[in-house]
């Protein structure tokens, strides 16, 4: 769906995968923290993303 969403708003294929490398934690708490850390940065991403979509339904489908 979000593939679609950018092809509709830019024209262009998003194409690629991640390069994101696991990284492994000593201490089980220490992975939930970095996790859970990692989920607050990815709303805020999200957040900016959608202040910036045109009203309708793109921002419906984001949020």
């Amino acid at each position: 769906m979000f593939r679609q969403m950018y092809w509709e708003l830019t024209g262009h294929e998003m194409t690629g995968v991640s390069s994101e490398v696991p990284e492994h934690v000593n201490l089980y708490i220490a992975g939930l923290q970095k996790a859970f850390q990692g989920e607050l940065s990815a709303v805020e991403k999200y957040r900016k993303i959608w202040f910036g979509l045109p009203y309708g339904v793109y921002k419906d489908a984001l949020y």
